[in-house]
């Protein structure tokens, strides 16, 4: 799954599985005219969720240079060729006509814990991993009994379609970028790019050792280990007895 899907899935939660608004949108910046003039406009949007609608546009235009952007509450501007503001203005006005509830907050929480050979009596009893016991379980089920600990606990609350929801802890940082979709039985998944950078000696970004940059999906509430690396700055865990981490994730409603 790639951004671009990312953005499919927010537009898709917004205006109900019946529409197909992006691709027809993707269709129209294909066949856009070289004499298609460039023109700016504003459209109404429920303050509620502009910021999804903004995120899901973007994508939508993809690397065009055509811009969406958000001047004020209420209201989204774009610039872009007359024949792609038809299709924005058609999106835009049926997104209105089924009056989608407002964006859900979604509270995403992520366990950065090491591991070292250890015991199975011991395995399961470190101080602050009661709540991801079943990970901890599937982790050693595949990879032998193991020693945990905690290194840091990072939460934060996101909207979908907001790029800025971020937290900075004492070893690590997050940035999370997430959506709500609704699988065949019509229960809610969500859809996320999760980006997590580690503080390390000389290091500080998403580049470093211990960072993870992971598209994930999972039903809200589910545990989801989704990384695993050396731990930052030791040497490589494939080939001495330093600890691995592992990244540990929720997201609940």
């Amino acid at each position: 799954m790639n951004l671009r899907e990312v953005g499919r899935g927010i537009l898709w939660f917004a205006i109900g599985a019946a529409v197909v608004a992006v691709p027809i949108l993707l269709l129209q910046h294909k066949t856009v005219l070289p004499r298609d003039p460039i023109v700016i406009r504003t459209y109404p949007v429920a303050p509620e969720i502009q910021g999804e609608m903004k995120f899901a546009l973007t994508e939508a235009l993809g690397p065009s240079g055509w811009r969406v952007s958000l001047p004020a509450d209420g209201l989204l501007l774009v610039n872009a060729p007359e024949s792609v503001q038809t299709g924005v203005q058609g999106i835009l006005g049926e997104v209105a006509a089924r009056k989608p509830a407002a964006t859900p907050a979604m509270r995403f929480e992520i366990w950065l814990v090491s591991a070292t050979p250890g015991t199975a009596a011991t395995a399961n009893n470190e101080a602050g991993l009661v709540e991801v016991r079943p990970a901890l379980a599937g982790i050693q089920k595949s990879q032998g009994p193991l020693h945990f600990d905690l290194i840091e606990k990072l939460a934060l609350q996101a909207r979908a379609g907001n790029e800025d929801s971020q937290i900075e802890g004492a070893h690590f940082g997050m940035r999370v970028t997430p959506t709500l979709r609704h699988d065949a039985k019509g229960d809610p998944v969500i859809a996320a790019n999760i980006r997590v950078h580690a503080y390390t000696p000389n290091c500080n970004g998403p580049n470093c050792p211990g960072s993870l940059n992971a598209l994930a999906e999972f039903p809200p509430g589910q545990l989801l280990v989704i990384g695993e690396s050396g731990l930052p700055g030791k040497p490589d865990a494939a080939t001495t007895s330093e600890p691995e981490v592992y990244y540990i994730v929720r997201a609940s409603l």
